[in-house]
């Protein structure tokens, strides 16, 4: 569900931001399309396009929320049923048209568009889905990222930085070139299944590589091989990258959904 030439960047953005706040033209999109995808489609897709619009395939409510807000699944409550059984595809476009990612794209420019797409995303869902959520705090189990005691195994770019990217080529690899710390613990949470805290206190940008052997099997860009028993990301964290998780529990921002609406007609 990953956007195309740009990070994963995970942003917590509050419900009542979106809510209450009416969004400025950056934050909305121009036009958009949203039609059911026919049921037989397995696949689901969320992307950002080019241009700074929207296209989706099969794409449940439960998966644009989780985009828009950047929280996992388990940190998001509430809501009828269908909002993961029913997928739509939408194509939503800006009015003018962003320009497209270059190499000469900057970290700061790569962020501005993503928080502007999940802004927008977050606007369409409450514009034509009715959508209607409440933010919780509650203590829930999460890892903390820290420091091993031998130091850190990877690459200090931060005299040379270029635009932050992350590569996932298959399953139980990950592939970064000048990415911070920060972005690093929001993508480990997708791998682990919790919140992870960065409690490195590292703030240069790295060069790193990372392989371990996932626990539920080869993903779908693996299917063709079997892969060695190996390391755990927890054992491949500390040996690769001189990094470790710490599991403890810690305040954890939840979105409940106390409205929601099958979308509008175009």
């Amino acid at each position: 569900m990953l956007l195309p030439g740009i990070l994963p960047i995970i942003i917590i953005a509050t419900a009542s931001f979106f809510c209450q706040q009416a969004p400025d033209a950056t934050q909305r999109f121009d036009v958009v399309a949203i039609h059911p995808s026919k049921p037989a489609l397995q696949s689901s897709a969320i992307r950002r396009t080019p241009q700074g619009g929207l296209q989706t395939e099969n794409a449940t409510v439960e998966k644009l929320i989780l985009f828009a807000y950047g929280v996992r699944d388990y940190q998001l409550g509430g809501g009828p049923g269908w909002i993961k059984s029913e997928g739509f595809d939408i194509t939503a476009t800006v009015d003018p048209p962003e320009k497209p990612f270059s190499k000469a794209t900057s970290r700061a420019e790569i962020e501005s568009a993503s928080a502007n797409i999940r802004k927008r995303v977050a606007t369409m869902l409450e514009e034509r889905f009715g959508l209607v959520l409440r933010e919780e705090s509650k203590d829930l189990p999460v890892y903390v990222l820290k420091v091993s005691p031998k130091g850190i195994k990877m690459k200090d770019v931060t005299a040379t930085p270029k635009s932050p990217m992350m590569k996932s080529p298959r399953s139980g690899e990950l592939h970064a070139s000048s990415y911070p710390m920060g972005f690093l613990a929001d993508g480990l949470a997708r791998y682990v299944d919790r919140p992870v805290l960065d409690e490195t206190g590292l703030t240069g940008l790295y060069d790193f590589d990372l392989s371990w052997t996932p626990e539920t099997g080869p993903g779908p860009a693996q299917q063709a091989e079997d892969r060695a028993p190996g390391a755990s990301i927890f054992t491949a964290l500390q040996e690769q990258l001189g990094l470790r998780l710490e599991a403890k529990k810690a305040p954890v921002k939840t979105l409940v959904i106390q409205k929601v609406e099958r979308p509008t007609a175009n």
